[in-house]
């Protein structure tokens, strides 16, 4: 494995810890309603908004290993693999900087369903140990000048996202809660669409990566 360079650019370490604190109050205040359970997960909602926004989620057991899922989500590839197996045309996926140790900076270029243009992501991923067993890992979106928006695309958001990460051994007890704003005028389909994206997050997350395993890609 090539050995990594870390930026450790004050300005980014600074959002890191800011993005950090945003994760600990959405996943330790409010209070959550249970919609349905699939495939193990419930599917969950946050009663009261975050900034503005209503987060939809899931939590549940996962068959991995912290180490195995923090893993996956520090690689591009499967993270590329994953959104690609939810039907959507992933164009790009890639780490643009690792910040430090435990954060990185991610993009990623979806084409969308006719007649919306391509969305592209970028957004600084972080994790926190809390010395318990338990860990927090959240992602939020963010300006970078080595992806700037283009007229090819539209930039979509990540206003807040949040998981808890419970270690149980070989498995993990996970909850996610979050949003996304894919911006401009979005029809009421797609809108259904998003929202599916984030009650299955664990549940694909759960599904893929013994698939990738199995193809070296984890």
């Amino acid at each position: 494995m090539e050995a990594r360079t870390y930026t450790r650019n004050p300005e980014h370490l600074a959002f890191k810890e800011q993005i950090l604190r945003e994760a600990e109050e959405i996943l330790n205040t409010g209070s959550y309603t249970t919609k349905k359970e699939k495939k193990g997960f419930a599917h969950i909602v946050r009663n009261e908004e975050f900034e503005g926004h209503r987060l939809l989620g899931s939590e549940g057991t996962m068959d991995l290993s912290w180490e195995a899922f923090l893993s996956a989500f520090s690689n591009p590839n499967f993270f590329h693999e994953m959104t690609k197996h939810t039907g959507k045309k992933v164009v790009e996926t890639s780490i643009i900087e690792w910040v430090d140790e435990t954060c990185y900076i991610g993009y990623q270029l979806v084409k969308s369903p006719f007649p919306l243009s391509k969305r592209s992501f970028v957004f600084l991923v972080t994790w926190k140990d809390l010395g318990d067993g338990r860990h927090i890992v959240n992602a939020k979106s963010l300006l970078h000048d080595k992806k700037p928006e283009t007229s090819k695309d539209v930039r979509a958001l990540l206003p807040a996202t949040a998981y808890l990460i419970e270690e149980r051994g070989e498995q993990i007890y996970a909850k996610f809660s979050g949003t996304f704003d894919l911006k401009g005028s979005i029809p009421s389909a797609i809108k259904k669409m998003v929202e599916t994206d984030n009650y299955s997050r664990l549940e694909v997350f759960n599904e893929v990566h013994p698939i990738l395993k199995k193809r070296g890609i984890v």
